[in-house]
């Protein structure tokens, strides 16, 4: 009995009591050890039977619970095999799919692979014709830019040839389109004033100056001044067509006398006309804002002009662009007076890059002016042709720049009807005129006989 409940080696007893205590606790301690809690139970309640029947029940309802897991394993089992089933069979059917798409893919980029050669194919005929282009367009670029340059030349050639021709033939013949502007009606040399018969009505205002002509004279604002014999400025205006104006210079032989023809090359009745001017303007008595009152004096203004600091300025003085100079040389411009462009072998580097300004902003105005039909005019001569009077002609160190200085009349010329060749007076004055050769002869108070019949 000890062997069967589980003790190893038995003992002999003969106290019945001392037997049961160690066989109870020996049987208790195996169900305690052995048997699952449920069981226990039966250890607790003394009977070994109630032990091994609920022993037995638990099994029975492990064994159960196994079978309806094992069960349930086995419908896992199914369903996890049914779904690895269908997701080989979907993975294959995406296999089938994406090797499909993959020979697409492989097919696509074939024919891209293709379109790509072709286009590089037609890249490179496109851009060997372009290269052929540029280089004819570069060739041609060239031929024109020579070809240009050749009829620039020849343009500048047949210009200057032109403005020579123009020079020689005005200087040969000094032909004239301008007419006086009006005439000395009567003379009063006692108060050394004359009388002209243009007034308001012709637009005429006080200080307007004017040449006189001789009645005989070969045409009025010809370069050659041979034919004025005096200068007048207005000095009031009596009616529509008379105003009164003071004689500023007439020569001794040739009085200014009645009928005579007066002309100032920018009056012109009910015209408002206009000049340009380039280069300083220099001249004894003469400053450039009183060559403007003079030019304003005879209904006219200075619509553009270079300055002594080689500047393009309009007529109230203000700075402008080379291309707004242009624009103001125009059908109203009657002139363009050259004044003194400065000399540009001086040795002073100062003053040289000045007059080389000058002389280029001069030229493009004269350019201009050329292409329009307008006359160049010397500053002397165009004053002499406005009847402009010098408030002073003697020189003095205060008066001018300084010597040499330009004369434009009085040299020697060549041929019979010449123009005189320009020469340059140092201001010094002879000693011829230092001191008379012949003292200076008294009156003796006798009459000549002449006289005396």
């Amino acid at each position: 009995l000890q062997r069967l409940v589980g003790i190893q080696d038995p003992k002999v007893s003969d106290d019945l009591a001392d037997f049961k205590t160690d066989l109870e606790k020996t049987a208790q301690a195996n169900i305690a050890q052995w048997a699952r809690p449920e069981t226990q139970a039966g250890a607790n309640s003394g009977t070994w039977l109630d032990a091994l029947r609920n022993t037995g029940v638990e099994s029975d309802r492990y064994n159960h619970a196994a079978v309806q897991r094992k069960q349930n394993l086995d419908a896992a089992q199914a369903r996890f095999t049914n779904d690895l089933k269908n997701k080989d069979d979907k993975i294959s059917t995406l296999e089938t799919a994406k090797e499909a798409l993959n020979n697409r893919v492989v097919a696509i980029e074939q024919e891209h692979d293709e379109e790509m050669k072709r286009l590089e194919a037609i890249n490179d005929e496109r851009n060997a014709e372009i290269r052929e282009l540029k280089q004819k367009y570069s060739d041609l670029e060239n031929e024109s830019r020579a070809r240009i340059e050749d009829l620039e030349s020849e343009r500048d050639e047949y210009r200057l040839s032109v403005v020579n021709l123009r020079s020689r033939l005005r200087d040969r013949q000094d032909l004239t389109f301008f007419t006086p502007d009006g005439m000395v009606d009567t003379v009063d040399h006692v108060r050394e004033l004359c009388y002209l018969n243009i007034g308001s009505a012709d637009g005429l205002q006080v200080g307007v100056s004017f040449s006189v002509y001789r009645k005989d004279n070969s045409g009025v604002g010809r370069a050659r001044t041979e034919d004025i014999k005096g200068k007048i400025e207005v000095v009031r205006i009596l009616g529509p067509h008379r105003a009164e104006a003071k004689i500023l210079d007439e020569q001794l032989g040739s009085p200014i006398a009645e009928l005579d023809p007066v002309f100032n090359p920018v009056f012109q009745s009910g015209q408002a006309l206009e000049i340009a001017v380039v280069g300083a303007v220099r001249l004894d008595g003469l400053s450039r804002a009183e060559f403007h009152r003079q030019v304003q004096r005879s209904g006219s203004k200075v619509s553009v002009q270079v300055d002594d600091k080689g500047e393009f300025l309009d007529g109230r003085g203000q700075i402008i662009t080379e291309d707004e100079a242009r624009t103001l040389i125009s059908a109203r411009t009657r002139f363009i007076v050259i004044a003194d462009l400065g000399d540009q072998s001086t040795a002073n580097a100062e003053l040289k890059d000045l007059y080389r300004q000058i002389n280029e902003n001069a030229d493009v105005l004269r350019k201009e002016a050329e292409k329009r039909g307008i006359y160049e005019v010397g500053l002397s001569t165009y004053l002499e042709h406005i009847g402009y009077k010098r408030r002073q002609i003697a020189w003095t160190p205060e008066s001018a720049d300084g010597f040499p200085a330009v004369l434009p009349n009085g040299a020697h010329s060549r041929a019979v009807g010449a123009r005189g060749a320009k020469r340059e007076s140092s201001a010094v004055i002879s000693g011829k005129f230092s001191k008379r050769r012949t003292p200076t002869s008294s009156s003796t108070g006798a009459i000549s006989g002449l006289f005396k019949k």
